[in-house]
């Protein structure tokens, strides 16, 4: 039988196993971990979006003052976006934010087609 890898079942208890039975049933530093991190993951996720519409609305501003088309701002975006300039660089470019009813209809709209 040397050789042979052993069953999972025929190897004793480790430090680590110990530690993870003593929190059973309820494993609460297990479940405080992942409340914190889904708490962190909200915060960040709303921060991104306050953040795009922020940079959205000054976007907006900026070419309302330029008193230029829409036509005329969606041409000069895509000729930029040719030219591989970065969405931070470009002045013209948009950010496409769905708030959870969009979201929901396009979801819908893809199973329906």
């Amino acid at each position: 039988m040397k050789g042979e890898n052993p069953s999972p079942l025929d190897l004793e208890p480790t430090a680590d196993d110990r530690s993870l039975a003593k929190d059973a049933p309820h494993y609460i530093p297990g479940t405080i971990t992942m409340s914190a991190c889904m708490a962190a993951q909200t915060i960040i996720i709303l921060s991104w979006r306050f953040w795009l519409v922020y940079n959205n609305n000054k976007r907006a501003k900026a070419i309302e003052a330029e008193g230029i088309s829409s036509e005329e701002v969606e041409k000069r975006g895509q000729q930029l976006g040719s030219e591989d300039v970065t969405d931070l660089k470009n002045p013209y470019f948009m950010s496409v934010l769905m708030g959870l009813c969009s979201f929901a209809r396009l979801i819908q709209y893809s199973y329906e087609t």
